[in-house]
């Protein structure tokens, strides 16, 4: 049984982004939680976001870290706008019986081929890494950063995960880099290392060693 949605109007823009981006996302194999780790967001930051009806869109600045993310360029981000209309009306119709959900134009001769998004639950179960590096490559690499001063300053998860490719090649599953980090964040003793959101505004997560009581 299918449940569809009434036409929702969305900006194109924003659209077809969410659609291209997790395109690449699911050819690599990252998943949403991993991407989200990366963009410096919460857990459920880029599931929100992959949602078309949602109101949770990626930013400009959350653009340019995707283009760092997946190695491509802001126009394979917004590839193809140019043929389409600013809004289009989109319908949902949701699966009950598999919990896919496909996005599709309420007008099919629009494109239909370049605009329509399915989204299943299996995908993010089934999602594979070719890993240039193994967790335990990841938490080798990160205790020799963390003890040569490279955390000294704060450093987002995307700059410890591109210093990591630089040694290892790319991709690396971004889950190892994660857990290797939270060897240090989750430490009851100093050193370790401070994972702090809001510190000296930034709007993302940072990572930066303190050696004695915590910073405020």
């Amino acid at each position: 049984m299918k449940k569809e949605s009434n036409p929702i109007q969305v900006t194109t823009i924003d659209y077809l982004k969410v659609k291209l981006v997790r395109e690449k996302r699911l050819t690599i194999g990252f998943t949403a939680k991993e991407v989200s780790f990366l963009l410096g967001k919460r857990t459920t930051f880029v599931t929100m976001a992959e949602d078309p009806f949602s109101t949770l869109k990626y930013g400009v600045d959350d653009t340019l870290y995707l283009t760092r993310i997946f190695r491509c360029s802001v126009a394979e981000i917004h590839e193809g706008i140019e043929e389409l209309p600013d809004f289009i009306k989109m319908i949902r119709k949701v699966d009950k019986k598999t919990g896919s959900i496909r996005y599709s134009p309420a007008e099919p001769k629009l494109h239909a081929d370049k605009i329509e998004l399915l989204v299943t639950e299996i995908e993010e179960d089934s999602l594979s890494v070719d890993s240039k590096a193994s967790l335990d490559d990841l938490i080798s690499e990160v205790k020799v950063l963390f003890e040569n001063g490279f955390f000294d300053a704060p450093k987002t998860a995307l700059e410890a995960y591109e210093r990591c490719t630089e040694k290892f090649g790319y991709p690396i599953k971004p889950e190892y880099l994660s857990l290797a980090l939270q060897k240090y964040t989750l430490k009851k003793s100093f050193p370790r290392l401070d994972n702090n959101s809001k510190l000296k505004g930034f709007a993302r997560t940072i990572y930066r060693r303190v050696d004695g009581v915590k910073s405020k």
